[in-house]
């Protein structure tokens, strides 16, 4: 689908050579970073949320399909410079060219949080969720790319619903267009068609709410392609069409919201009757749109209850039932253009027109049309529709939501993000309604009767190996994926990657797309990375990251220390490897010391036992090397006693026999004994 884009102007370098800022550097990390705090309202187009921001020059080739992991250092105190790593999870390249990379950030192996880089017409637009900590990376021709920590307090309301405001005139039903009556659906994917449409306030030379508005859609594409049991994605598409302007009256640019007046804006633009809502259909129905989503000028904290004042960067009609979704304000949506992209604002607001709220005692369409406010191991999270006061923990007053709506079947940090009577959205856009013939997505995508179906994104997911999976050496191993694409797929391309660089590659094929790959015999971790291309150029990634373990544990078990006053057999010592790896190259060595007069010395040792020191008879040492042994395999070393005179008959000896192994678990490696020889036969 093609927007009505603003290309922006190519000031990066030159940004950088005229300010003569001195940028900080990461080698290997994402951005370089000028540490001077800048203010939000440098830019054309300030975020209304943010609190700190940072000029910076950011690695494009970082966030290609080529790279799967990069560095990531937040410049705030809290952080203290921590070198964060970043692994991706998925890429998708558009047929717009326009391109998203969506990564991990992880922490001693714990997931702390996530990164989305979209690349629109070359420049980045970001959002980084970690531990709480909000940023938004954006691109502006004013101030050129900035990275920006925002501060988000918890939605109070923004959503409008009928039990709230039903004595208001924006209840009446508007039937002033045609029901449909077969679904758009693409192989049981439902398209709702979705007009973007701003104040022409907003449409000036270089804004940046054309690329602001398209990484929204991206992030919300990605949240309904990643949701759900297993990240198996949301039968619903999103068809945003071509963004249109329209004129919005200075007096409707106060959004001003109390429990009281709900929202003035709100209900002039939605009520059917004003000539501004009277335009908003029109176009609605010239576009045939399902819904419309209008971005105009305003403070995001506006909404006011008692004495507090919350942030509400949007507001939704919520439909009850099915009877209301003939009802405009129901399919319309408004967003202040100035709200950080931190908080899937557009997501969510078209959630409400779904028939979705935020938490569980609100009024929805269906009991368990909600998200979900979690405390989970690592620090409390919210699903897109939740984060609403008073919230989980009233201590918190930040909004940290995930690329998710609720579902039970779904956990994160090892809670489930959902409840299976109140909170699963995405049950509720999945199912059919048990009393209706058709699923409550295709009651949206059935209003109108316009668009063709977009050609979607493929879709593709690794199988073989899983996520995090550990695995011994191996050869030959085999890579499979499930992918598949509403039209046609034209190839699926693996790469494996080791600390950055790419190890091996090659073209899936088969009903599984296997490929076989040597990589994976040395240990350490691996970046196993799938990409699947449609017959028009769209691709998607899916990364499954891996640890291969080459350790092994060698223990060394005395079987015989038999003690005896004549020199011959001596003790055997059994060399067994524990696993989880076939051990090679075991290296151990073998000391006798006699320490009262004499000598000693040991003899007929295996082939692979060599002396190393030779002609010493107080202390004999030797190293032996095994070459290979299986999991639980076993070595067995056996050696004849002599015993060197000192010109008497006989002799009171002491041996102190050690065996020492090397490998990779450090455990359980050594064996040792003393031996006692009263009489020693010369």
């Amino acid at each position: 689908m093609t927007f009505n884009f603003r290309r922006f102007l190519s000031f990066s370098l030159c940004f950088l050579l005229l300010s003569n800022i001195a940028y900080s550097e990461q080698q290997g990390s994402l951005f370089l970073i000028d540490p001077s705090i800048r203010s939000s309202q440098d830019a054309l187009m300030p975020i209304a949320q943010s609190t700190k921001e940072w000029n910076i020059v950011l690695d494009s080739t970082l966030v290609s399909a080529d790279n799967d992991a990069f560095e990531l250092v937040l410049p705030d105190s809290e952080f203290n410079n921590q070198i964060l790593s970043v692994v991706r999870t998925s890429y998708r390249r558009y047929a717009s060219g326009n391109t998203q990379w969506v990564g991990e950030i992880v922490s001693s192996q714990t997931k702390t949080g996530y990164i989305i880089i979209n690349m629109i017409d070359g420049m980045p637009f970001a959002v980084i969720n970690l531990n709480g900590n909000s940023y938004e990376i954006y691109s502006d021709s004013k101030v050129g790319t900035r990275l920006a920590k925002v501060s988000i307090t918890p939605f109070q309301n923004d959503v409008v619903t009928t039990s709230i405001i039903k004595n208001k005139a924006i209840t009446k039903a508007i039937s002033d267009f045609d029901e449909g009556q077969s679904t758009k659906s693409v192989n049981g994917t439902s398209v709702v068609d979705v007009l973007v449409v701003i104040d022409d306030d907003l449409n000036f030379a270089g804004s940046p709410i054309f690329s602001k508005i398209t990484s929204d859609m991206m992030n919300a594409d990605l949240i309904l392609a990643q949701s759900g049991s297993g990240g198996s994605g949301i039968p619903l598409i999103l068809n945003f069409l071509p963004i249109e302007t329209i004129n919005i009256p200075s007096n409707l640019q106060n959004v001003t919201c109390t429990f009281t007046n709900i929202c003035t804006s709100f209900n002039t633009l939605a009520n059917g009757k004003s000539s501004t809502s009277i335009n908003l259909i029109n176009k609605r129905n010239s576009s045939n749109a399902d819904v419309i989503a209008l971005y105009i000028d305003f403070d995001p904290a506006e909404f006011v209850v008692g004495d507090t004042t919350f942030d509400s960067c949007g507001l939704g009609g919520l439909p009850l039932n099915s009877s209301q979704d003939n009802i405009f304000s129901k399919s319309f949506t408004l967003h202040a253009s100035g709200c950080t992209s931190a908080q899937f604002v557009l997501l969510h607001e078209i959630m409400h027109n779904f028939g979705s709220n935020h938490i569980a005692g609100e009024p929805s369409f269906t009991n368990y049309a909600h998200g979900i406010d979690v405390v989970t191991s690592g620090g409390d999270i919210s699903t897109v529709m939740a984060c609403s006061a008073p919230y989980v923990d009233p201590s918190i007053q930040t909004c940290n939501r995930i690329m998710q709506i609720s579902s039970p079947l779904v956990t994160f940090n090892g809670s489930p993000i959902g409840n299976a009577s109140t909170a699963d959205n995405a049950r509720f856009l999945t199912e059919c309604n048990a009393n209706n013939s058709i699923c409550r997505r295709d009651q949206l995508a059935k209003r109108r009767n316009g668009t063709s179906p977009v050609d979607l994104l493929p879709t593709i997911n690794i199988t073989t190996p899983i996520d995090g999976s550990v695995l011994v050496p191996t050869s030959n191993f085999a890579l499979t994926a499930q992918a598949s694409d509403d039209v046609g797929i034209v190839a699926v391309n693996w790469t494996v990657s080791k600390n950055g660089q790419v190890v091996s590659s090659g073209l899936g094929s088969g009903a599984n797309f296997s490929f076989f790959t040597n990589a994976f015999v040395t240990g350490g971790q691996y970046a196993v990375s799938a990409s699947v291309e449609d017959t028009i150029g769209q691709i998607t990634i899916d990364t499954n990251v891996i640890t291969v373990d080459d350790s092994f544990d060698v223990s060394a078990t005395i079987i015989n220390s038999e003690t005896s006053s004549k020199q011959g057999p001596g003790a055997i010592v059994k060399i067994q490897n524990l696993g989880p790896s076939v051990a090679n190259n075991i290296v151990f060595t073998l000391s006798a010391t006699s320490f009262v007069g004499g000598g000693a010395d040991i003899s007929n040792l295996p082939n692979e036992c060599i002396r190393v020191n030779p002609g010493n008879f107080s202390y004999a040492l030797y190293q032996c090397n095994v070459n290979s042994l299986s999991v639980n395999g076993s070595f067995n070393i056996t050696w004849d006693l002599i015993c060197h005179g000192d010109g008497q008959t006989s002799n009171a000896l002491v041996f102190d026999v050690a065996i020492s192994t090397n490998d990779s678990n450090s455990n359980n490696n050594t064996a040792s004994f003393t031996r006692w020889d009263s009489i020693c036969y010369f």
